[in-house]
């Protein structure tokens, strides 16, 4: 028996003129424009969302460059106030002092000379300082580079170094102000120095004076660093923003000069910190512009939650 082929053929032209009829050119078209108004949606939401991300970037570094800032402006100004003062103040009669030992020694001084002293016991208070918000910027809001974060850590640690030495040196002086020390012993415990016999009473004042100093060097350098990092990063998310978004205008960075504090001799000298840059010299071929892929990692972590 021969199979029916001629009764299948009314049923391919009514599927082919169904195909073709008004209302299944509507569907397509619906269908076409439903999948079309979808993925543009979707393309419209993404890149909403990407501009909201660097607009946040951007004003969440601008807020820890501002944090940054002020903690080295802080510092530059204890420095200028108190700190360098308490500094040539104790070296400069230190030599003093070393000096009329030396031509003592030498035979030098014919007549006794008296070693006017008077031991500098102002007190510092600890600076307290919002590391805290800008260690919440760094590690918890920001998409900070490494170096970022290192200067962060490192410049937080500066800072307890500091205020510990600031105690410390307090506590020292009001043990001895309570003692009421001799002139002769408060002289070989202020300046730790030698005595006849070669023998050394105490180093400490001496050595927290020095920590003092540089501790409150280091502060002023790597809050100047991080926020001369931040406000670079702040610049490759703002170039991403204006070749992203070209009809928006993008928000400034913030940046603060140091000029004036460098004229008055406030700040550290840059060749001390130079192993510290020497960590991250850029490598060759690499491109520090991992930003799209940096914030897209962020955000599917986040929308992973």
């Amino acid at each position: 028996m021969s199979f029916p082929w001629l009764y299948l053929e009314p049923a391919w032209l009514w599927v082919w003129k169904a195909l073709n009829s008004s209302l299944a050119s509507s569907l397509v078209v619906a269908f076409t424009g439903s999948l079309f108004g979808a993925y543009t949606a979707k393309r419209i939401a993404e890149r909403a969302k990407l501009k909201d991300d660097l607009l946040k970037e951007i004003r969440n570094i601008n807020a820890a460059s501002i944090i940054a800032f002020g903690i080295t402006n802080s510092h530059i100004a204890i420095k200028k106030q108190h700190v360098r003062g308490l500094y040539k103040r104790f070296h400069d009669k230190r030599q003093e002092l070393i000096d009329i030992r030396n031509k003592n020694e030498r035979g030098e001084l014919k007549q006794k000379v008296v070693f006017n002293f008077q031991a500098d016991f102002e007190s510092l208070a600890p600076l307290a300082q919002p590391i805290g918000a800008l260690q919440n910027l760094i590690f918890d809001k920001l998409t900070s580079t490494g170096k970022v974060a290192l200067l962060a850590a490192t410049l937080s640690q500066m800072m307890q170094s500091l205020n510990e030495s600031i105690q410390h040196r307090n506590t020292l002086i009001e043990n001895w102000k309570q003692r009421g020390l001799a002139q002769d012993e408060l002289v070989a415990l202020y300046f730790g120095l030698p005595q006849r016999d070669g023998r050394v009473i105490d180093q400490t004042y001496a050595t927290l004076v020095e920590a003092i100093y540089e501790y409150t060097d280091d502060v002023i350098a790597f809050g100047k660093m991080l926020g001369a990092e931040l406000a670079a990063e702040g610049d490759r998310i703002k170039g991403v923003f204006q070749k992203s978004f070209p009809r928006f205008e993008s928000p400034s960075i913030t940046k603060v000069d140091f000029a004036k504090a460098t004229a008055e001799g406030l700040m550290p000298p840059p060749e001390k910190f130079t192993d510290f840059s020497e960590m991250f010299s850029p490598e060759a071929g690499s491109k520090k512009s991992n930003l799209w892929r940096r914030l897209t990692c962020k955000l599917l972590a986040s929308s992973s939650r």
